[in-house]
């Protein structure tokens, strides 16, 4: 079947951004001859979820309490794929992406860095009334370790930093890995987190992927395949030669990967490039499922807080680029019973979640077929790029409210690259494109870290309606703020 791409028309009548759903998207006849799960009433599960219509906000679900303090330390490097000895992984940009937790935090919240952060991105924030009272700054930016290592490692910096009083907080990474649950300990801080084997159980997408069917989730079928090291995939060879005589293409996938960095789609005459960069990626255990094309990829997102009680957070669509991961948008265009069935299959993962111990953020990943099959593929058991979204709007919604809560109100977020210069610049350039409050209308700059080196960052914008939101990425563009494709 041909590759299938959203066209401008489902997203924004744009093309600046094209949203080619085929990262992690691969559905398809099963295996085995049962047909996949359709939305068309062929559910054979119902379930309930104890969740309250009524949301806290983020920040304070992560703190546990409305008056305790959080200490950010949110490394993606604590997360399985990274503890990997690989030559490709840009360190110095993978810490840079601490700083995204700087909006998310209050005024008596700490925020560290393997690095540093940008003072003048840090002063916007608190101009709006964002971001947190202190920073801790390693500037060790080509370290392999997560913050929280260097947290545990330096514990007098943190004393300095919090005060005598280190109980006062939580310690809120990125991802409840191993660091993250020895920082905590040592620390003497309570963890937004679990045990980091429960974390791993459910981020791998092999063990996620039985869990589901445990559930009587339809997933995707497919083999899975080790590698005898990462230089020798003969075995898996030997597996995409044979499903390629029965299916034109086939999708590879890490059970360990994260943001397409053990992806490759396969076809007969990429064999041997797609198995290169498979064996590069350093994955040792890879899922091999039948490709096609699928029309969106939504996500939905979830918290489990610290007492058991589980919220939703929200649902939107992933854009993709190249099969990497460069933003989402507000699920507005999918339709109710497709959004129905996508709570109604996670409120069953994060319940046995839930029970099995978990604690924190759940991103569980969907894709939606041509025909209306909708599959789990993917558990993120961590902060997702949307989780910052829903945490500044929380915020802002503090501030502006009812201008933030109107039934058309949506927002879109992309990585995007302009000129390198420093954040003043950038605002003298944007700056009357950024959100201030006067309207609902707005551009909120986030991720900024990388601006000053390569003019990477991320525009997060607001609007009443779709229709502002294609205006303001149009004037984006014309500016020079041009997507990451």
């Amino acid at each position: 079947m041909a590759d299938t791409y959203l066209n401008a028309e489902n997203f924004t009548s744009t093309n600046f951004l094209r949203t080619e759903i085929t990262t992690d998207a691969f559905v398809g006849e099963s295996l085995s001859g049962i047909p996949p799960q359709t939305l068309a009433g062929e559910s054979t599960y119902t379930g309930t979820c104890s969740t309250s219509s009524y949301r806290p906000a983020i920040r304070n679900l992560i703190s546990g309490a409305p008056g305790k303090r959080a200490l950010f330390a949110a490394s993606v490097t604590s997360q399985p794929h990274y503890e990997l000895d690989s030559d490709q992984i840009d360190w110095e940009a993978l810490h840079a992406s601490e700083a995204r937790a700087l909006p998310l935090a209050s005024e008596s919240d700490v925020v560290a860095t393997c690095g540093t952060f940008q003072k003048d991105y840090l002063k916007w924030l608190r101009e709006q009334g964002l971001g947190p009272g202190s920073v801790i700054e390693f500037d060790q930016v080509g370290t392999r370790l997560p913050v929280a290592s260097l947290l545990q490692q330096q514990p007098h910096i943190v004393r300095e930093t919090t005060g005598s009083d280190v109980s006062e907080f939580t310690l809120a990474p990125y991802y409840s890995g191993k660091s993250e649950a020895q920082a905590s300990r040592a620390l003497g801080m309570e963890l937004f987190g679990c045990d980091e084997h429960l974390a791993e159980k459910y981020f791998n997408k092999r063990s996620f992927k039985a869990e589901c069917e445990k559930l009587g989730i339809p997933v995707v079928e497919g083999l899975t395949c080790e590698l005898e090291n990462a230089t020798n995939a003969q075995k898996l060879e030997a597996v995409v030669v044979r499903l390629l005589k029965s299916y034109p293409k086939l999708m590879l996938r890490g059970s360990e990967g994260a943001n397409g960095s053990s992806l490759a789609m396969v076809e007969e005459a990429s064999i041997k490039e797609s198995l290169q960069s498979i064996c590069r990626s350093g994955a040792l255990e890879v899922l091999v499922e039948p490709f096609l094309s699928v029309i969106a990829s939504p996500n939905d997102q979830w918290i489990i807080a610290g007492d058991g009680n589980i919220y939703h957070i929200g649902t939107s669509v992933q854009l993709f680029s190249n099969l990497k991961h460069r933003g989402n948008e507000s699920s507005t265009f999918l339709q109710r019973d497709t959004r129905h069935y996508i709570q109604q299959t996670s409120s069953l993962i994060v319940e046995k979640m839930r029970d099995d111990g978990f604690r924190g953020i759940v991103g569980l990943d969907y894709v939606v077929t041509h025909d209306n099959r909708v599959y789990p593929i993917e558990n993120n058991p961590r902060l997702n790029g949307s989780t910052f979204v829903y945490g500044i709007l929380d915020r802002l919604q503090e501030s502006f409210g009812e201008k933030l809560r109107s039934e058309t109100f949506t927002w879109k977020f992309y990585r995007a690259v302009s000129p390198a210069q420093t954040f003043s610049e950038l605002s003298a350039e944007m700056g009357d494109l950024f959100f201030d409050g006067s309207s609902p209308n707005g551009v909120f700059p986030f991720d900024c870290e990388l601006l000053p080196v390569l003019g990477k960052w991320t525009p997060i914008l607001f609007g009443e309606d779709r229709y502002h939101i294609e205006r303001m990425e149009q004037e984006l563009h014309r500016r020079g703020a041009v997507p990451l494709l």
